[in-house]
């Protein structure tokens, strides 16, 4: 499961424009809250500049984190809409009046698909999972063929083909 500080390490900084590939459950409700915590402290610090110095223009201190979240906001939606097996312009549902914002919202709530068209699952890789969502996908997801593949490392996180065992040093005193 992806936590809070890595959920925001992955949206802000290493796939701050990146809508490629997919982003659990976990990853982009943790982003979401982050958004919101970001959100109200800037409206609460603008409201309050605003009340001492008396000057309307502070309240416009309080829209400043939406020029910086529309972007990641925008790709983990397209991230998370990979996930559940739909394409990112399923986010193009939220322009219908009423329901469309319903839609998505179903949308993000799913549960993650099986490997598909965007990469492995992110809950059953753990290879891919742990090693900070990588893009290096095998190359038969990028052709589109079905075949195993075994990650370098066991259950355990050891190499498989270490001849010397593990840890890989000389263990003679």
């Amino acid at each position: 499961m992806v936590s809070f500080s890595q959920a925001i390490r992955t949206c802000a900084k290493e796939k701050y424009a990146t809508c490629k590939g997919r982003a659990t459950r976990a990853e982009y409700w943790w982003w979401t809250l982050f958004n919101y915590i970001v959100l109200i402290g800037f409206i609460i610090v603008a409201g309050l500049l605003a009340e001492a110095t008396h000057e309307k223009g502070f309240y416009a201190l309080g829209l400043l984190p939406y020029l910086y979240f529309i972007i990641p906001n925008i790709c983990v939606l397209v991230r998370r809409l990979h996930d559940t097996g739909h394409s990112g312009w399923a986010m193009c549902f939220s322009l219908i009046p009423y329901v469309g914002g319903i839609i998505v919202f179903v949308f993000t709530l799913l549960d993650s698909d099986p490997d598909n068209q965007y990469g492995p699952n992110p809950h059953n890789s753990s290879f891919y999972y742990h090693n900070n969502y990588q893009q290096n996908y095998p190359p038969y997801y990028q052709q589109g063929q079905q075949q195993q593949y075994n990650p370098p490392y066991n259950q355990q996180g050891y190499p498989q083909n270490n001849q010397q065992g593990y840890p890989p040093y000389n263990q003679q005193n």
